[in-house]
């Protein structure tokens, strides 16, 4: 029935949700459900299938997320790919890759997206950006003596206890407070000059950015539904199903 709905070929359909089934453990119903929230984003983007839903189960599996939060994934990875040029296929990897110190600094899937399309918005690679985000949260992890003098005057001496006290956003605005005493005061928490890069893309003009991203890309998924819907009314998805 899905294979029919989706005009995806049945040999297609089965393959992908074993993949799917599997990494929820065995548990059908949740497998199912990331199979048909993937080919929903499959179809309204025009991203093969394989790769919406080995970008779905690799982001759930990266943060600790449920089968049932598929539609929740989906719906942020179709806000994303409508507000930057970067094809979902190429996110995959780097997703993998940044996932594991953005969830050890405690940010949210739907942040880290946020700050991967802030930073994608001016220009660059999808690689490049996520690689950008994984020197400054191993930074934050790791912060140097300055960054350490930093976190501790904001009275959080780690980041992880910043980011839970102030939120992503205030943490942002508080290195801009920083930014604005000296020129070279954001350079000296930084410590090196890609970490220096990265920040430089968050702060200023772009914590703004970063924001209005965010709530752009928790709107409801009744976009993806419709767009969705929308291509299986042409006469192409017709003809395929």
């Amino acid at each position: 029935a899905l294979a029919e709905q989706f005009a995806v070929p049945l040999s297609t359909a089965l393959s992908q949700s074993q993949i799917a089934v599997a990494t929820q453990s065995g548990n059908v119903g949740d497998g199912l459900n990331i199979l048909t929230q993937a080919m929903r984003l499959s179809q309204a983007t025009g991203t093969d299938l394989a790769a919406t839903n080995n970008l779905v189960t690799t982001s759930l599996q990266a943060f600790h997320l449920r089968g049932e939060d598929a539609g929740r994934v989906t719906n942020v990875l179709f806000q994303a790919a409508q507000r930057s040029r970067v094809p979902l296929d190429a996110m995959q990897n780097a997703i993998g890759r940044v996932s594991q110190t953005a969830v050890h600094l405690g940010l949210s899937f739907e942040q880290l997206t946020a700050l991967f399309l802030t930073i994608s918005q001016q220009g660059g690679k999808p690689a490049e950006a996520f690689s950008l985000l994984n020197q400054v949260f191993v930074k934050l992890l790791n912060p140097t003596e300055q960054l350490q003098n930093f976190l501790n005057d904001l009275g959080t001496p780690t980041a992880q206890l910043a980011l839970q006290t102030f939120g992503l956003a205030g943490f942002l605005d508080k290195l801009n407070q920083a930014a604005s005493q000296t020129p070279e005061r954001l350079g000296d928490i930084a410590g090196s000059a890609r970490t220096l890069r990265g920040l430089l893309a968050l702060t200023g003009d772009q914590t703004q950015a970063f924001e209005e991203n965010l709530r752009s890309i928790t709107r409801t998924s009744s976009e993806l539904i419709n767009a969705q819907q929308r291509v299986a009314g042409t006469p192409g998805q017709q003809l395929k199903a």
